[in-house]
């Protein structure tokens, strides 16, 4: 890849869906044509190491709203999404959330479960009241009158750094655990608890491999 930069020192982030970001610093001196960066090594993210490992309970959480405690173990037999999203994140309350509840009332004769894992870095929103409040405008105006109608696990804020290295650091414990930097983030469990890898409702192929998860035996 080649781009063009006037001189002067600059800071370049790189990153994918699949590994850490990483910030390098570009120093252009004023007698070069061109410049040579070299190789950035990147170092994969957690939930791309999970893939085809068993997925990792939900730990630290402070309370669960809209439905009662749910332990992954339990739910042997079923699909599974998890849904990574925080109150603060337009992109989760307002496209995310509602691709869930599409989700859910379409495959709702089918052994599908879906969690909420809802992240903040504040003490916002530690109880289902506090998210209640919260989220009572999206129900309003952007939900059209739906809430939420599946548990939602709230865990505790704290920041942690993902991993030795890496500079950036997850929202909670829970974000650690499963490599989440980006919000909404889903991720597709299958019916022995293998983590297959995150999903995108708005994918073709992620669909067609929900549905065939869905109907396996």
């Amino acid at each position: 890849m080649q781009f063009f930069l006037p001189p002067g020192k600059f800071e370049l982030d790189t990153y994918s869906l699949d590994t850490h970001r990483v910030t390098t610093v570009i120093d252009v001196p004023n007698d070069r044509g061109n410049l040579e960066l070299g190789p950035i090594e990147h170092q994969a993210t957690r939930l791309a190491l999970l893939e085809g490992q068993p997925a990792p309970e939900l730990r630290d959480v402070s309370e669960w709203a809209y439905g009662s405690p749910v332990k992954l173990s339990d739910l042997r037999g079923k699909v599974v999404l998890l849904e990574f999203w925080g109150y603060w994140c337009g992109p989760c309350v307002r496209r995310g959330l509602p691709q869930m509840f599409a989700i859910q009332e379409e495959y709702r004769d089918k052994p599908l479960a879906i969690i909420g894992v809802h992240v903040d870095d504040e003490d916002s929103v530690i109880t289902p009241k506090q998210l209640d409040e919260k989220l009572k405008y999206y129900r309003e105006n952007i939900w059209k009158g739906k809430d939420i109608t599946f548990p939602v696990a709230l865990t505790v804020p704290k920041r942690t750094p993902f991993a030795a290295g890496v500079p950036w650091k997850a929202r909670a414990l829970v974000s650690v655990d499963y490599g989440v930097w980006m919000y909404p983030t889903t991720i597709l469990i299958d019916k022995s608890g293998i983590v297959v890898g995150m999903f995108d409702a708005a994918a073709a192929k992620d669909v067609a491999k929900l549905k065939k998860l869905l109907d396996s035996e």
